[in-house]
């Protein structure tokens, strides 16, 4: 289904093969801000 959508834009050209075969990101261990920790803890409050 996905490989059926289409657009014009430079990054669909050379799409990796994961945009087709997956809905999920991959891991990104990174730095996540304060303030966005903050965001995540509010919403998570009972």
């Amino acid at each position: 289904m996905l490989r059926g959508l289409r657009w014009n834009h430079s990054r669909a050209r050379n799409a990796p093969d994961r945009w087709f075969t997956t809905l999920a990101d991959p891991p990104n261990p990174g730095h996540v801000r304060a303030e966005i920790d903050e965001m995540i803890e509010e919403v998570l409050l009972p």
